[in-house]
């Protein structure tokens, strides 16, 4: 060993003995040489052996300063330091369903009665290569004029089809919709209300379809409305002077009548027909008082049909289905008049509890051609009057 370390050595050993902070310097050095070592052999004796996730510590530590949505959660590992590290778990979202928006008023409580067990499938809506949404969504209110009056032009154009949905009329003086030169119309999930004229003796419809001489309405549906408060007819079908109109579906609609308003719920005058009138519920109608009948109601007279199909100036309506609808609480539930050998079938229906003068649920008068089948009538005054068998 050289001089100079011999000196070193003899100079720290001099300073060990005299000097008390050398001396504690000395022992935290070894103390901290030896945590070391051991840490170093026990990382080595134990390789699984892991800390604690920086992440979940610090995303715990947000949670529980109100920052996240979770929960925060203690586990138990004998590896980790303390037994014991922190995670957070993420709240699993979920989502609160939205109430669906009810366009209609609700229905009065109706009398129970049988549900047919199988009844077909809404009719589909006519395929089209291109669509034009003229109402989807919107609110008509207090309107004097005709909103949708279709016509001619695109409205004729059967590849187009033209679609009013999810809207709501109501307190208007004019009649909503009409079909006058039309082809491949949806109508469907509509609110019509209180639509009057509120003039005695001027009835005022829904929807109204009147092709003149000329016009041509054909593939239409008309299906999931609402129809209250009108002043005349919830749909008039052959309203003009035409008869052109031909694959015509009405469908799951529903009407509602009152002494204070209304004529009819359907009123079918001349047609070629095919028409389907299916799935509906049509109730409360009664005796339209038109200056005619010596009140003075805004409507141009009706005696209380639920449903009318007749003869008109236009002449008589043809090739219709009426089936599966519910009929009831009217003073004649569907009433049938002046149509020769004209071919009408009505199959299905639940027609019941019309039982206000002279409460009839099916009159037929003046037609030979009337096929019935598999309906149902209950507590009506008179069931079927002017056909038998009455089914």
């Amino acid at each position: 060993m050289s001089n100079r370390n011999m000196s070193m050595l003899h100079t720290m050993y001099h300073q060990f003995k005299t000097n008390e902070l050398f001396k504690l310097g000395v022992v935290l050095f070894l103390i901290t040489t030896l945590a070391v070592t051991a840490y170093i052999g026990y990382k080595v004796r134990n390789p699984q052996s892991q800390a604690v996730d920086q992440t979940s510590v610090a995303t715990a530590v947000e949670a529980e300063n109100g920052s996240l949505s979770g929960a925060v959660v203690t586990v138990n590992d004998p590896n980790a330091s303390g037994g014991k590290y922190i995670v957070f778990k993420p709240a699993i979202a979920t989502s609160t369903p939205v109430p669906s928006v009810t366009q209609s008023p609700p229905n009065p409580t109706q009398t129970p009665t049988p549900i047919p067990t199988s009844l077909p499938l809404p009719t589909s809506t006519p395929s089209s290569s291109q669509t034009r949404i003229l109402c989807d969504g919107k609110t008509y209110d207090g309107f004097s004029s005709t909103i949708f009056k279709l016509d001619g032009g695109e409205g004729a154009d059967g590849s187009i089809q033209k679609i009013i949905r999810n809207c709501i009329f109501r307190n208007g003086t004019a009649r909503a919709i009409v079909l006058k030169n039309a082809k491949n119309v949806l109508i469907e999930n509509n609110t019509f209300q209180n639509i009057r004229s509120n003039q005695p003796g001027i009835g005022t419809h829904g929807i109204a379809v009147s092709p003149d001489s000329v016009g041509v309405v054909d593939t239409i549906v008309i299906r999931g409305n609402y129809f209250t408060e009108i002043g005349a007819d919830g749909i008039q079908v052959g309203e003009g002077t035409g008869i052109k109109i031909s694959n015509f579906t009405i469908d799951n609609n529903t009407f509602i009548g009152d002494e204070a308003w209304g004529e009819n719920a359907i009123d079918i005058k001349g047609t070629i027909g095919p028409i389907v009138i299916r799935n509906n519920d049509l109730h409360g109608f009664r005796e339209c008082q038109s200056p005619k009948r010596g009140g003075n109601q805004d409507c141009s007279g009706s005696p209380g049909e639920g449903m009318v199909i007749h003869q008109a100036s236009n002449g008589n309506p043809d090739n219709i289905l009426v089936e599966n609808n519910r009929i009831h609480d009217n003073q004649f539930g569907l009433s049938i008049s002046n149509l020769g050998p004209n071919s009408i079938i009505v199959r299905n229906n639940i027609i019941y509890d019309n039982r206000a003068n002279p409460g009839i649920g099916l009159l037929v008068n003046n037609s030979s051609n009337v096929q019935l089948s598999g309906n149902s009538y209950t507590n009506n005054n008179t069931n079927c009057s002017g056909i038998s068998p009455c089914q």
